[in-house]
């Protein structure tokens, strides 16, 4: 199979990349690291060059295009326009190659530049729409209507075209193309509701299309001159720009509030007119049928590509030398099909009822579903119910259905207590309900709540999130059911989330892994949810070979942006024992899976630990960054047999290959998981080892394998079940729906 990456190879390995670095010395500043970074874009501008600062070392990071005198002449510039009486000398300068590995964040940010440089010279006149800080080059052409299913036009799409530049071992330029769209408003935001936006609503201005985020109302008017503006007024000053038509400008009351954004990366706060501004949309926020037109088809994607390589290469894409990109998708020399050969049925529900001394082995967990069969199951499930008293009738029917479905799998499904009837518009009356369950913490109770679109919900109640909140934090497993979800009896999709969503809840897997590539015993994911100032570790989920859940742990931490010392440690070492104690034997190898990317001090906290075990027994502690947020796409090439002509189509999941040493792409969905529009790819995620030997596609084909384990669903999911129900945890916690601390906890009521 002809499987591309839509990344464009350098025709040659990148040679010397010649830069300087200055250090300097920064007299009479407040904050030296502000001034450097404001210092960086002043150079940047006034020399049209790129030019980045270093915090480490107080130092200007810039091409070396034998300029001292143009840059000494810049700093004298800045200290002359600075509002403080700076001096700035430099202490040190020094030649460096940016083709070194461990400057290779420069390198693409160089990269970056030279590339958003190409388009702004194309058409000057469209420079604004190149923002080279977030990495997008947005169209000329109209944005595109978006309408609802009664054909008003409810927001529009901006095309942008959005890349990324990494490297392979054998040093070669990579760049990844990809084409996305921006949904915003259609009006500006002072015809919304726009001053009860939540925070770090994201918006954009009308006449430049640059992003910043919604940080609240300012404290000033629009009409108030202002001195940052030359003591103009946010009125007078985006009227004399144009950016504000004259009429408008004469209909506008002074008086009225101005608004406070914040622009990436510092996000400091800035005053701007309402009425200039358009809210940004997530994808979610829009019906998905409505998008479908708006996702160019991967053909039409990959004419665009070849398109814009054709166009770098006519030009003077410099990066030391002159880099010239091969015009066809990349084609990966270390592929491999993780589902080929034995590993094509990979999931274990139980024995084969056909051949007990054999496991029973499906490739997806709904084949296992179909034979009901299961790996683990009780022999009884005791349920308490709560329910809407005008839902009796239809509650009664369908727990007397589902205790038929339980009953083909051998489970027998029996009350806790009585039904409980509860009033969905008092919140006093849920708390109540809740009180003096006789339940126990192997029972389960299922709580029949109104959704968003029921007509007797109650926004300021909120059944599930009371619920889950009041049970959850008292330890008890719970299933929430809908009117919707109640009146399809016997629907065998939904009976599949519920069924297999209580058995995990209660601390049963449905199914195992069959195998596992390498040797790793145990895996361990850790992921971080902030909230406003607090931040929630919930780190610890963490699985054996199999896949099947020895325990997770919930910690609340303070302010920061890392794990602590102290709390990694406790986590790692309290699963690392529940792992022994389970399984009977020392545990040897362990694999940490780290959501995005581990920060320098815990890694250092993580090889710390694996030195002070390995006397105990630890042989391999290997850390891994699984990274969501990925440019890259992939594509089947394929020839059409009765046209002859080149057709590209979405590939389907359980693909891996290898960007370098320690990176590599896997395919957890595919095809069939194209969920938002017809047009869409998936979504791959990048493996990168941070710690360890093991070769990189056994650490993808590792991933890969613990993503079909959400045994709480037989949807398939792009993460493994170590970082994604790290991530739940760490979600449910911030919404205060877990108790503060929890430790070694097996069942999974947070699914």
């Amino acid at each position: 199979m002809d499987i591309r990456e839509l990344s464009f190879q350098s025709r040659n390995p990148l040679g010397s990349v010649p830069a300087r670095r200055d250090r300097l010395r920064i007299i009479g500043s407040a904050t030296p690291i502000d001034t450097l970074y404001s210092l960086a874009r002043f150079c940047k501008f006034r020399l049209n060059q790129w030019v980045t600062n270093d915090q480490s070392s107080l130092a200007l990071i810039s091409e070396d295009r034998g300029q001292a005198a143009n840059l000494l002449a810049c700093l004298r510039q800045f200290c002359e326009t600075s509002s403080e009486p700076l001096e700035i000398e430099i202490l040190k300068s020094e030649a460096i190659d940016l083709s070194e590995p461990r400057y290779q964040t420069w390198l693409f940010q160089l990269c970056n530049y030279r590339l958003c440089s190409i388009f702004k010279t194309i058409n000057p006149h469209s420079a604004k729409k190149v923002q080279e800080n977030r990495k997008r080059i947005y169209s000329n052409e109209p944005p595109i209507q978006i309408r609802d299913t009664q054909g008003r036009i409810i927001a529009e799409a901006r095309r942008y075209l959005t890349f990324d530049f990494w490297q392979n071992s054998a040093e070669f330029l990579f760049l990844t193309l990809h084409f996305r769209n921006e949904y915003q408003s259609i009006g500006t935001i002072d015809q919304f509701d726009w001053q009860q936006f939540p925070p770090k609503q994201r918006l954009i201005h009308t006449y430049d299309g640059k992003s910043c985020q919604f940080l609240g109302v300012a404290p000033i008017t629009i009409g108030q001159p202002l001195a940052e503006l030359g003591n103009q007024s946010l009125l007078d000053y985006h009227r004399d720009r144009q950016n504000l038509a004259p009429e408008l400008a004469a209909q506008l009351d002074p008086n009225q509030p101005a608004v406070a954004v914040g622009y990436a990366p510092r996000y400091q706060p800035f005053h701007h007119l309402p009425q200039l501004l358009k809210r940004i949309y997530a994808r979610e926020d829009l019906p998905s049928k409505s998008l479908n037109h708006c996702i160019l088809p991967l053909a039409k994607r990959q004419e665009l590509m070849q398109r814009t390589i054709d166009l770098l290469n006519k030009r003077e894409f410099i990066c030391g030398d002159r880099i010239e990109f091969d015009p066809n998708p990349w084609q990966p020399d270390r592929l491999t099909q993780l589902t080929a050969g034995s590993m094509a049925r990979n999931l274990s529900f139980g024995t084969d009822p056909q051949q007990p001394d054999r496991p029973l082995l499906v490739d997806e967990a709904w084949r296992g579903w179909k034979q009901r069969a299961l790996h683990q199951k009780p022999a009884e499930v005791r349920t308490q119910v709560l329910y809407p008293q005008a839902w009796e009738a239809e509650v009664k029917k369908y727990m007397s259905a589902l205790k038929s479905r339980f009953q083909e799998f051998g489970i027998t499904l029996t009350r806790a207590g009585d039904l409980r009837p509860y009033d969905p518009q008092s919140s006093l009356s849920l708390r109540q309900v809740c009180q003096n369950l006789p339940v126990n913490a192997n029972d389960l109770i299922f709580a029949f709540v109104p959704n968003g679109q029921d007509p007797i919900y109650n926004a300021q109640v909120n059944p599930y999130f009371t619920f889950k909140r009041i049970l959850n934090q008292q330890s008890y497993c719970s299933q929430m059911v809908t009117r919707e979800t109640m009146r399809q009896i016997n629907n065998d999709g939904r009976d599949q989330n519920v069924v297999f969503g209580i058995l995990a809840k209660l601390g049963y897997a449905p199914w195992q892994l069959h195998q596992m590539p390498g040797t790793a015993q145990a895996f361990v994911g850790l992921d971080l949810g902030r909230k406003e100032e607090r931040t929630i570790g919930a780190s610890a989920f963490v699985v054996n070979r199999q896949g099947q859940a020895i325990g997770w742990s919930s910690a609340s931490m303070q302010r920061g942006e890392t794990f602590s010392e102290v709390s990694l440690r406790n986590i790692l070492l309290d699963l690392f024992g529940a792992f022994t104690e389970q399984s009977g034997e020392p545990l040897r190898h362990v694999v940490i899976h780290r959501d995005g990317t581990i920060k320098n001090s815990e890694l250092a906290t993580l090889q710390a630990l694996e030195a002070e075990l390995q006397p105990h027994g630890l042989e391999q502690l290997e850390v891994v960054e699984v990274v969501k947020d990925v440019l890259a796409r992939a594509a089947v090439r394929a020839i059409d047999p009765n046209t002859n002509q080149e057709q590209w189509q979405n590939p389907d999941r359980g693909w891996a290959w290898v960007h370098n040493d320690h990176e590599a792409i896997v395919l957890t969905t595919g095809a069939k998981q194209a969920k938002v529009a017809p047009n869409a790819s998936p979504q791959p995620l990048l493996v990168r080892r941070r710690h360890g030997q093991t070769d990189i596609l056994t650490i993808a084909a590792q991933i890969y394998w613990l993503s079909e384990m959400h045994i709480g669903s037989t949807q398939v999911i792009r993460l493994p079940i170590t970082t994604y129900y790290a991530d739940r945890i760490a979600e449910v916690a911030l919404q205060d729906c877990l108790p503060a601390d929890v430790r070694c906890e097996r069942r999974l009521y947070f699914v």
